[in-house]
């Protein structure tokens, strides 16, 4: 994987990381909670022993078996949470004694900061639903954090990393689909996101590295996703800037590296350069930034106390930050403590606060309603392309049963991108073939499998098998009158209906991920070609603007930077990105002018 610096133009080659099972890295760290004790783990009521076995060994298949469907490879497609959480209550809860224990020495800190639900809902002594879909966004934030900071030698170097990783991999939306309330995961899959979701995103990897972060807003503006603000980063005694709706780090003075809450207070046209236009300001002054609210980035699931205690089942390089506690512990200070003590003379403790845009994310994704649920399943639908569900009998080309959207999508997620790009390549041609289908014509692969063992195995042997299979299966077909063969492939273009439309929406995202895979593994020309083909083919497609940002970003890569300015300026003005693509292609433009005059 190869990083671009937007600005600079350094080049920086990643780490890539292989999609992982949960159940390989949990195994480590059972015995921490089932093994005798520790205070935070207590066996629960339903652990007795049985024969050959003790409590122990019950506690961790338990827990074995829920970890087992927590799999991140297939994350909201084949399993729900559910049933794990049930596993992990039945495998150990805190004691009530514990629990008043830590409620007590955590209520000072949580007073102002969180609401009664919230803090009903962090004192709670069993894992829910919601438990799970958080454990599923804090393992799949720690291992992109992983990927996407790569070999940044500073913590700074790998910040930016992170947030140039989130800019290319969630493009800028104004809203989510419906309007309706969004896990991380779910953002990262569909790759639309809000600013207030890049901000999310960029504050999640960043706790999966142990670097806070906060947001920065106008203390008499509204909830950071309606207003404008800023994410800090807390650096060594610095709070590094970044702001997610333009997709830029505040460039420093003399543009060289990341600007502090320091230096844009001291001068204030930092912030003022990044305007659009005089009549167009940034949305955003020194003077306000200098009472700004401080708001943490997380959710209530972060401030949960059960996390603590499942969080020391992931060990050594599988570690992963499930708990981040409001309160100080008594071997490390809390969150409250380290935000407080790195804002120095910039902020007190009665500007922190807890962000709520995560929260209502997930609150309301956790209460939403029949037809958000149907809106959502909507929504999710083409990441199904290519999966093969219980009873499906479509003979699909690939042979591979995960060949989904969803885990292309992961896979490049993961670093894997010739493994993405390959399975992405699969559902742009099967969804060709279903087009062909529509028009009249045979695709004999996409008749009914009269054999459910044959196809879905790997090899050159099944795939000759499977075409002879195909050959017998049209032999009677190709002798049926004229009229009666248009009604059959009629008939079988409304069998799959369901995959037509779940593959049309699938080869759009394809298309245009091929090409982020494409420049992601440093094959700058055919990433361009990629996306100039998608902007033909899809000239109203929901990449467009992506795909001119990814041409951009290869023209920039290449040196190209009077290019790459006037590919960017041709942003719509009623594109959520207008902004941020002006600003870059302003910044772009200086580097090249400033090349020409250094030539001279």
């Amino acid at each position: 994987m190869v990083d671009y610096d937007v600005v600079s133009g350094e080049k920086t080659v990643l780490a890539t990381r292989c999609s992982f099972h949960v159940v390989a890295l949990f195994l480590a760290g059972l015995c921490v909670l089932g093994c005798g004790g520790g205070k935070q783990a207590t066996p629960g009521s339903n652990t007795a022993a049985t024969n050959g076995g003790g409590e122990n060994e019950v506690t961790n298949e338990l827990l074995f078996s829920a970890v087992s469907q927590l799999d991140v490879e297939s994350l909201g497609i084949s399993t729900d949470p559910e049933s794990a959480i049930s596993l992990i209550n039945q495998a150990f809860v805190l004691s009530t004694e514990e629990m008043g224990e830590i409620t007590e020495a955590a209520s000072n800190s949580w007073s102002g900061l969180l609401s009664e639900a919230e803090r009903n809902f962090a004192s709670g002594q069993e894992f829910s639903t919601r438990d799970g879909l958080h454990m599923w966004d804090a393992l799949l934030s720690r291992d992109l954090a992983y990927v996407a900071s790569g070999s940044g030698e500073t913590e700074l170097e790998q910040a930016n990393a992170l947030f140039r990783f989130v800019v290319r991999n969630l493009s800028l939306a104004d809203r989510h689909p419906s309007d309706l309330p969004l896990t991380l995961q779910e953002i990262w899959m569909a790759g639309h996101a809000t600013a207030a979701d890049r901000a999310w995103a960029f504050g999640s990897l960043l706790r999966q590295l142990d670097i806070d972060s906060v947001v920065l807003t106008p203390a008499d503006g509204d909830d950071a996703a309606t207003q404008p603000f800023l994410v800090g980063v807390m650096l060594d005694g610095k709070v590094y800037l970044y702001d997610p709706r333009l997709g830029l780090a505040i460039p420093s003075a003399d543009g060289s590296s990341t600007a502090t809450l320091s230096e844009v207070l001291a001068q204030p046209e930092l912030l003022s350069a990044l305007s659009v236009s005089d009549g167009r300001p940034y949305p955003l002054t020194a003077e306000q930034l200098k009472t700004a609210r401080v708001m943490l980035i997380g959710d209530s699931a972060y401030w949960a106390l059960r996390m603590r205690a499942l969080e020391k089942a992931f060990i050594g390089n599988d570690r992963v930050r499930l708990y981040d506690g409001l309160q100080d512990d008594a071997d490390q200070p809390g969150l409250v403590s380290r935000v407080v003590q790195a804002g120095g003379d910039l902020w007190d403790r009665e500007s922190v606060s807890v962000w709520d845009y995560p929260e209502s994310q997930l609150a309301g994704h956790a209460s939403m309603s029949l037809s958000q649920q149907d809106a959502l399943r909507t929504v999710k639908d083409s990441w199904k392309a290519g999966w093969q569900e219980e009873g499906d009998d479509f003979s699909r080309q690939d042979g591979v049963t995960s060949a989904s959207q969803f885990a292309a999508r992961l896979r490049q997620l993961m670093g894997d991108y010739q493994g993405a790009i390959k399975l992405y390549v699969q559902i742009g041609k099967t969804n060709r073939d279903f087009q062909k289908l529509q028009k009249g014509e045979v695709v004999p692969q996409l008749f009914p499998q009269q054999d459910e063992g044959i196809g879905f195995d790997e090899g050159e042997q099944a795939e000759k098998i499977r075409k002879m299979e195909n050959t017998k299966r049209f032999a009677d077909f190709e002798n049926r009158p004229k009229a009666e063969k248009e009604a059959m492939l009629k008939g079988l273009a409304q069998y799959h209906a369901n995959k037509i439309r779940q593959y049309r929406s699938a080869a759009n995202d394809a298309a245009y991920w091929v090409g982020l895979c494409q420049f992601e593994l440093d094959k700058i020309p055919a990433s361009k070609n990629t996306f100039e083909l998608y902007l033909k083919s899809y000239p109203a497609g929901s990449w467009t603007t992506a795909s001119r940002y990814g041409i951009a970003l290869g023209q920039a890569a290449e040196g190209d930077y009077a290019a790459a300015a006037e590919t960017l300026v041709a942003t719509p003005k009623s594109d959520p990105a207008y902004d941020g693509h002006q600003v870059q292609s302003r910044l772009w433009k200086q580097r090249a002018e400033a090349a020409v005059d250094s030539e001279k």
